[in-house]
């Protein structure tokens, strides 16, 4: 699915146009959700990071995903909701998911 977004302003002088067009990928997966100890991503070859928000928008993990695979660490974090964002190369969101963490 792709998904494009255009707006322009009309200032009495140049129009300022701008554009944005991203392909949302419906076959990326997040899961276990709820997760305990790990999430796991299906591999996607456009997600480059991971980052974990917790719900007042503070990141609070970074992965590398070219180092670290596609299952990811999440025991230190305290029970509750976060939401996940999988971006690029170019830092450009491919991707955001809410998880619940759980505790065992």
């Amino acid at each position: 699915m792709s998904v494009s977004f255009s707006a322009t302003a009309h200032n009495g002088g140049d129009d300022d146009k701008l554009t944005s067009q991203s392909t949302l990928n419906d076959d990326i997966r997040v899961y276990p959700n709820p997760a305990i100890d790990y999430i796991m991503i299906t591999d996607n070859e456009a997600v480059r990071k991971v980052w974990i928000y917790n719900i007042l928008g503070k990141r609070v993990k970074a992965y590398d995903v070219e180092s670290q695979g596609m299952k990811f660490d999440i025991r230190d974090l305290p029970r509750g909701m976060y939401i996940v964002r999988l971006v690029d190369n170019n830092e450009e969101l491919v991707m955001t998911r809410r998880i619940n963490k759980i505790n065992p």
